[in-house]
Order: structure tokens, then C-alpha cells, then sequence
């Protein structure tokens, strides 16, 4: 009997062993963050923002001239106040495909970033003069 309380005993503590070395789960990996420079403006219904004439800053991307819909990743985020005026966006971008450049293309197809960040670079947008020749 006494070797049988020792066995089970000898179980039990093995067992606990093997859960406690069992790897927790893991979240699934986020997306990096990218930066992109853009004039903010009002999309067709309210509270959607798009982002125009943007370009990547840093990272690994040399995108320019795209346009993205842009939402706050929470309540601390305001976009409305930079409406009209040239940011830097950074947050986590979607996999939806950017559009070719100058195409005519609806917001509901444009990419999204959900905006971290918001600095406003000018109280004013210019627009390149390449972009107007399009």
C-alpha cells in the first residue's frame, strides 16, 4: 500500500510538471506600424476621413500618391480638428490592395489604417504639381 501512495504520488507530481513546461498560448501577431504624410480630408458621410496624396515615411515601403481611409484606434485619436491640413498617420494598415495611382476608385475600397498617431506637419495642404496633371 505504502508503494502504491508513493507510485501515485510520483504521478501526480509528474503530471504537474508536464502542464506547468506546456507553452502558453500565443496572441496572433499584429501587424507593424506604418507612418504615412497626407493631406486629411472629410470623406462622403460623416466621420470618415480620408487620407490623400499620401506617402510612406520611414520603413520599408516607398509608396506615394495613395489615399486611405483613416480611423482612430480610440477615443484619444481626433481627427476632425485636421481636416484641411498635412499629418503624419501612424497605425496599422490593412491588407486591402492600394489602388493604382489616380484611379477612381469609392472609399469603400480604399485601404485603412487604424490610427495610433496623428501629428499635423502644416495648418495647410499643398498639393504637388504632379498630382495635378493626372
Amino acid at each position: 500500500m505504502k508503494h502504491l501512495l508513493k507510485i501515485v504520488g510520483l504521478c501526480v507530481l509528474a503530471s504537474g510538471l508536464v502542464s506547468a513546461q506546456a507553452a502558453p498560448p500565443q496572441a496572433p501577431p499584429q501587424a507593424p506600424e506604418v507612418t504615412f504624410e497626407g493631406c486629411l480630408a472629410q470623406g462622403n458621410t460623416p466621420g470618415v476621413f480620408i487620407l490623400q496624396n499620401a506617402k510612406s515615411v520611414g520603413g520599408a515601403t516607398t509608396e506615394s500618391n495613395v489615399r486611405f481611409v483613416v480611423t482612430p484606434k480610440d477615443s484619444t485619436i481626433t481627427l476632425r480638428p485636421h481636416v484641411t491640413h498635412l499629418v503624419q498617420v501612424t497605425g496599422v494598415r490593412d491588407a486591402t490592395p492600394t489602388p493604382p495611382a489616380g484611379s477612381a476608385v469609392p472609399e469603400s475600397a480604399l485601404p485603412k489604417i487604424t490610427a495610433s498617431k496623428i501629428t499635423m506637419m502644416s495648418n495647410e495642404c499643398v498639393v504637388p504639381v504632379a498630382s495635378l496633371t493626372r
